[in-house]
């Protein structure tokens, strides 16, 4: 992303006489020391404007119209302010304002609109906050923020085929992702303590991936329409405390899947799916922190799958499905013989005909309850260690229960 504007600068000079002949506009500005301001408004085709300015409380106001044009800003300092435009197809919008952390205060919105465009933005200061609008079809988001604490990020795509990628190295940072349309792509990478996500997503066949790693931090993911996928991988630092993920996919449709993987403790997760055909696979694991005190939640009202497995000890799994569905939860110690993996409770609701659980828990002190009201629903519960607890309830006809305990001091009761 890093281009020169000092050598751009010298190339506009030296192709000057081809820049007339073939009608190419070409603008340049360089500004050094404190609050100046930069205006541009370009039209045609193949333009380039560069801006650079140096210090502090900078301003530049950038407008292209056409094909195949690029702007280029760097805004080093403090408090420097961005305002770019650009409508047509095979634009490039890059953007520096300060990676270095030497940014601070700075604010960047930028518009698109046309095919095929691209926007990439960096900035590194305490407080910065960066605002994009991009619509139309094919088009590229590329940003970073980072290096200082308390930066916002807010993106909006609407079109077919959109990508946008987002990172942020800081704390107490924020990012919100709308896309629109069908086919679009979320890519998100957060690193540090109190940060939040929020994708929201309409459309068909978009897909949503967010790795965040540290402690307090908060994901939201939203997908309508079908065939809609999120990946969310939280936690993996030290340490990974208090940190949510809400998944809730609302499609009326076809197939959504959501896969969610969270290191820690003291940590929760609630899926909602709908529609049909869902997929949730939920792992709570010890990989660097302790995994304790753990929640997961997942609705399903479209038939479907639903996985949860949690190590460690003191977590909670609830599963409830309306539909014609398949649910596995495992508690116990499946990542580490020397994690403990006790006093853990899982519990299934099911009330779609042909409905299957099966419910594994390794260790001590751990209860399972199973609560099914289809036709030809079938209930597994298997525990191993001491002084478990199993209650099985089937309010159907042709239900199958099976209770299998190893071990000492156990209980369990099956009714149908």
């Amino acid at each position: 992303m890093r281009y020169s504007m000092i050598l751009l600068a010298g190339a506009a000079v030296l192709a000057e006489p081809a820049f007339a002949q073939d009608a190419i506009n070409v603008s340049t500005i360089a500004q050094t020391g404190s609050d100046h301001g930069a205006t541009t408004d370009q039209q045609g085709t193949a333009g380039r404007v560069a801006v650079e300015q140096f210090g502090s409380r900078h301003s530049a106001e950038l407008t292209q119209s056409g094909n195949g044009n690029t702007t280029l800003v760097k805004q080093w300092m403090d408090d420097n302010r961005l305002e770019s435009d650009q409508s047509g197809s095979d634009n490039l919008i890059d953007v520096d304002q300060g990676w270095t952390a030497s940014g601070w205060g700075a604010t960047a919105t930028v518009e698109q609109s046309g095919r095929a465009n691209a926007i990439d933005v960096e900035q590194g200061g305490f407080g910065t906050s960066l605002d994009i609008a991009q619509s139309g079809d094919r088009n590229r988001i590329l940003t970073y923020q980072g290096m200082a604490p308390d930066q916002t990020m807010r993106i909006e795509q609407s079109g077919t085929d959109n990508r946008s990628e987002s990172n942020q190295f800081s704390y107490f940072a924020n990012i919100d992702v709308v896309q629109a349309g069908s086919g679009a792509t979320s890519t998100i990478w957060q690193r540090g303590f109190d940060d939040d996500v929020s994708v929201i997503q309409g459309g068909v066949g978009n897909d949503s991936w967010v790795e965040s790693h540290g402690a307090e931090g908060s994901i939201e993911i939203v997908q309508t329409g079908a065939d809609n996928v999120s990946n969310v991988r939280q936690g993996f630092y030290n340490p990974s405390i208090g940190n949510q993920v809400t998944v809730a996919q609302i499609g009326l449709a076809a197939r959504n899947d959501s896969v969610i993987e969270q290191d820690g403790y003291d940590n929760s997760i609630f899926v909602v799916q709908t529609g049909s055909d869902a997929r949730s696979l939920v792992t709570q694991s010890y990989q660097v922190n302790d995994a304790s005190d753990n929640l997961a939640s997942v609705v399903q009202s479209a038939a479907g799958d639903s996985d949860v497995m949690q190590d460690g000890h003191r977590n909670v799994a609830r599963v409830t499905q309306t539909a014609a569905a398949t649910s596995i939860v495992y508690q116990g110690d499946a990542f580490t013989a020397a994690n403990s993996a006790n006093d853990s409770n899982a519990s299934i609701f099911q009330s779609g005909e042909g409905a299957y659980s099966n419910l594994l828990q390794i260790g001590d002190r751990h209860s399972a309850t199973i609560f099914q009201t289809g036709a030809g629903a079938s209930a597994m519960v298997s525990q191993t260690g001491t002084d478990h607890a199993a209650d099985i309830f089937q309010q159907a006809a042709g239900a199958i229960a099976t209770v299998t305990q190893s071990g000492s001091g156990h209980s369990a009761i099956v009714r149908q």
